[in-house]
């Protein structure tokens, strides 16, 4: 009895969609311009990648079918293995598709590679992504039609939130700071990063787009090295950490404090559960290294938002 009134349910639901598709059917308008405006209408994507070859043909095999995907810049930071051969890969992609792909070879294995450009970047917009994520060509193309909208914030999938402990000890880690939150005071505490997404979604608030996963504009790959100090550089090599929140913090200290952009969609990360990103000394460390950057640019540039762009389309409610 209740499967067949849920089945008249659904049968229900399922002619009132096409009812009310029908009712208000129209001609659209164009989502953008044929050539998409003054930042084109493709994305160059920079892929990190290191020694993990059977998930980097995967990525390959489903992002270089993607039509606005206009070229795909691996980062091959391993010296001692040369890139491999796409001939030998015998991916069953077309001679189109393969020619998006380029291998950049680096001279020195380091995190902070991710935003050192060696190959001519041939879009306004690029799209940097780790190996081990999945996402769908229509929602790339989504998010990328919301950073046309914002191309001097960091637009992506995968929000994080710093916070402020007071009662952090004197004592505590490299990321303790005197003052109110950074400034002149007599509170003592220290920044937090909330490496699980539970934060955000609790508090409805964030004020980082992880790099992992994410739009920004190039100029920002070279402004990177500009705007931090080479000690710092060293400090993330060393740690092999924290490259991703030194972009958000030199993108918000160049742009006046933009707040960055949270794109809501479905992304497989195949890296979710055993990446390094879990455990709490790498929360830690990431504390710490956001205590640094706030004393290198002498303020904490990063605002916290609450906007959230969604893709209207495939949402009755939203």
């Amino acid at each position: 009895m209740l499967s067949a009134v849920l089945i008249v349910g659904c049968l229900v639901l399922h002619l009132t969609h096409l009812a009310l598709q029908t009712a208000f059917q129209v001609e659209l308008l164009p989502a953008t311009s044929r050539t998409g405006g003054i930042y084109g209408s493709t994305y160059t994507i920079r892929v990190n990648s290191f020694r993990r070859n059977d998930m980097l043909k995967g990525f390959l095999q489903h992002f270089a079918t993607c039509p606005n995907v206009e070229a795909i810049h691996v980062v091959w930071s391993d010296q001692e293995n040369k890139p491999p051969s796409m001939a030998d890969w015998a991916l069953p992609l077309t001679s189109d598709q393969l020619e998006k792909v380029q291998f950049e070879e680096q001279p020195t294995d380091s995190l902070n590679n991710r935003f050192r450009v060696l190959l001519p970047v041939p879009t306004p917009a690029v799209l940097s992504l780790d190996d081990d994520l999945v996402i769908p060509c229509g929602t790339l193309d989504f998010a990328f039609s919301v950073w046309q909208a914002a191309p001097h914030s960091l637009v992506g999938f995968t929000p994080r939130l710093i916070t402020w402990d007071a009662g952090t000890s004197a004592t505590a880690a490299e990321g303790e700071t005197e003052g109110n939150e950074g400034g002149s005071g007599s509170l003592r505490g220290s920044y937090r990063y909330q490496s699980s997404f539970k934060y955000v979604w609790w508090h409805g608030r964030y004020n980082l787009i992880l790099t992992k996963c994410c739009f920004l504009h190039r100029e920002f790959l070279s402004l990177y090295f500009s705007s931090l100090s080479s000690a710092t550089l060293d400090y993330i090599d060393q740690k092999r950490n924290c490259e991703d929140i030194a972009m958000q913090f030199v993108v918000s200290n160049h742009t006046g404090c933009a707040p960055p952009v949270w794109v809501q969609a479905k992304v497989t990360d195949h890296g979710q559960t055993s990446g390094i990103s879990q455990g709490q000394d790498h929360a830690n460390e990431r504390s710490a290294c956001v205590g640094r950057l706030v004393k290198e640019f002498g303020h904490l540039p990063l605002t916290t938002t609450a906007h959230k762009a969604v893709d209207a389309r495939g949402k009755w409610l939203w």
